[in-house]
């Protein structure tokens, strides 16, 4: 017998020497096939060590001939003293080979066979034999204890555990087996998501290695299932498994599932396991006839402005409060209030900021005041730092909005990138179509899979302040557009639509950024719809005809973008629908001509020939 030696430095080459089977691990996972390739080849451990250099290693039981007793007292409190119990009334435990594990407790070892169990003894009590593992004491946190001579296992041991199950040989995975399509993965979470939880004390440990060979069943590899499940089922388990603990059970139902593996998943071929699918249409194409049998229905997050799923964008001047408005939209959305007079849909808003997280905070919480409302929590969330639009970091930002989804059961409806320039991928020039068509796709992206609106604050360009900055691809992208811009003489601001795709464009509408008061010498402000419309103040005391042309041409105006005008003829159209039927065709010549006359005098249009231009907002000759 070896002397008892405290903590010696044992290697993998010497457990392997003493019979020891051993194979490679990342934590507790295997990283390899360990019931069939562990080993106490030398040359294939010293393998190993070269191409895992800092891996752990786990022991096969069954192949080593060894009954090993978990006494988990790190993380059972009772674990020891249940062990002292059974002792007095079976007999002292022979001394022999012990190792520390990870989390505080043991492994005694013991030659024979016994089965794999958990907390059958008693809790805190698991035994690991034929078809289970344990981590090798030469793996980090793991060390030797007591480097004793490994003993028989007292037959006491294996009458509370159990024998090893004889069972058939399992069938070895056809080459023709496919695992983790999309589909598969697809039906896994969707198991998942629904199969009832692990309750410890309540068969935890059994349920979890079934719902581990379900997992199995559907074409799932092992290191996919472990993946899956403690992103879609562990967290409801009562307590949840750590990710080790985890991987330890998904191992056993990998080791002992009955089932050929992917029998449940229709791409291999066993049909007498498939479950029957109903035929269904290809993913990519709808039949049209079941597209128009569909009920139209408009799904607006702000009622009558904005609808869901749609990418859209704020632009204007530093001063014209564009992201005033976005943020005010963003805090309507968790809150579930109005937003520039309109009712909105409420759900989870995120707002990725690229700058000036201190004027965010300022913004919101004006807001706050003003309206004496307290934002929902788990409703509102900013980013922490500049988050670019690229493929990676989407992916990344994507993945926390599901946990929060998840979180809070409500979807999100709404994302607000505020500004484009400081979301651009990193070497992408805005005044490049391919470069913003990059962005926009990511945008898009982010949309779809959230099915939600995403919002773009974007600066005008310098020279056209009638049009946003950049690339003119970006305004051909948006399902939307909006400009601010300050008024002239007033304190006024305008919201004009310059681009709504689907359906009538709203009208113009004005707006105040109201200062609000949030402490000791600081304020903020808020934006607040008001009864004015867009027009330099020149329209106050204007007859309903004038309001109505000058309405009309920034309608068709807002149809073509980039600064430009309107015919006279596509003017007068837009102003006579907007009149209705009602009215006769010659007083409709008259209110034109009238208005027409009226908006040249108080300089808010330009006719040049045939073609009018809206003045309205320009700046005068001598500013910069």
């Amino acid at each position: 017998m070896l002397a008892p030696m405290e903590n010696p430095q044992l290697t993998p080459l010497d457990l392997a020497a003493r019979g020891f089977f051993l194979f490679p691990c990342d934590g507790k996972t295997p990283l390899v096939k360990w019931r069939r390739d562990s080993t106490t080849d030398p040359a294939t451990v010293h393998n190993w060590m070269l191409r895992f250099p800092n891996c752990n290693w786990g022991v096969d039981c069954g192949k080593s001939g060894l009954a090993v007793l978990d006494v988990d007292s790190g993380k059972v409190a009772e674990a020891e003293a249940n062990l002292r119990g059974l002792e007095q009334i079976c007999g002292e435990l022979p001394r022999t080979f012990k190792a520390r594990t990870i989390s505080g407790g043991y492994h005694l070892y013991y030659h024979g066979q016994i089965k794999t169990t958990a907390g059958v003894i008693d809790k805190g009590l698991d035994t690991r034999g034929a078809g289970g593992y344990v981590v090798a004491p030469c793996s980090k946190g793991y060390s030797v204890v007591e480097d004793l001579q490994v003993v028989n296992v007292p037959e006491w041991l294996i009458d509370s555990a159990g024998k090893p199950t004889e069972r058939d040989e399992q069938p070895a995975t056809p080459s023709n087996v496919i695992l983790d399509t999309p589909f598969s993965i697809k039906r896994a979470v969707e198991y998942l998501k629904q199969a009832a939880p692990a309750v410890e004390g309540d068969g935890g440990d059994t349920w979890t290695i079934k719902v581990g060979c379900r997992v199995r069943d559907f074409g799932i590899s092992q290191g996919m299932c472990i993946y899956l499940m403690c992103d879609h089922w562990n967290a409801r388990n009562l307590p949840p498994w750590t990710e080790d603990d985890l991987a330890v059970k998904v191992a056993n139902s990998y080791a002992y599932a009955q089932n050929m593996i992917g029998c449940a998943d229709p791409v291999n071929a066993f049909t007498e396991f498939v479950e029957p699918q109903p035929e269904r249409a290809p993913s990519l194409f709808i039949e049209a006839n079941t597209l128009l049998a569909r009920e139209i229905k408009i799904d607006y997050l702000v009622d009558g402005l904005i609808e869901t799923p749609t990418t859209g964008l704020i632009f204007g001047d530093p001063s014209a409060g564009k992201s005033f408005l976005a943020i005010s939209m963003a805090m309507a959305v968790a809150c579930g209030t109005s937003w520039m007079g309109q009712s909105v849909k409420q759900g989870i808003a995120v707002y990725f900021a690229g700058e000036g997280r201190n004027g965010i905070q300022r913004r919101m919480e004006a807001w706050r005041r003003h309206y004496e409302i307290d934002i929902p929590e788990n409703h509102l969330w900013v980013s922490d730092k500049r988050i670019d639009f690229s493929q990676q970091s989407l992916a990344k930002a994507s993945d926390e909005m599901k946990r929060i989804q998840d979180k809070t059961g409500l979807p999100v409806s709404l994302c607000g990138v505020d500004t484009l320039a400081r979301h651009m991928p990193n070497g992408l020039d805005e005044n490049s179509a391919k470069d913003m068509g990059v962005f926009v796709n990511n945008c898009d992206w982010l949309r779809d899979l959230f099915h939600c609106v995403l919002l773009v604050v974007h600066h005008s360009g310098k020279m056209n302040k009638g049009a946003s900055r950049g690339s003119s691809a970006l305004k051909g992208a948006m399902d939307w557009e909006m400009k601010a811009a300050e008024e002239k003489n007033t304190t006024v601001r305008s919201l004009i639509f310059t681009k709504q795709k689907e359906g009538q464009k709203p009208a113009p509408m004005g707006f105040l950024l109201q200062n609000v008061n949030i402490g000791v010498e600081t304020t903020s402000a808020v934006p607040v719809r008001c009864d004015y419309i867009p027009a330099n103040g020149k329209l106050e005391g204007a007859t309903e005809g004038v309001r109505k042309a000058f309405e009309a041409l920034q309608m068709v105006l807002s149809t073509k973008g980039g600064g430009g005008g309107a015919t006279l003829k596509e003017w007068k159209k837009a102003f006579f629908a907007s009149l209705g039927d009602d009215t006769e065709y010659g007083n409709k010549r008259t209110k034109f001509s009238r208005a027409k006359d009226k908006l040249i005098e108080e300089g808010l249009i330009d006719v040049q020939g045939d073609t009018v231009f809206d003045i309205s907002l320009d700046e005068d000759d001598n500013e910069d």
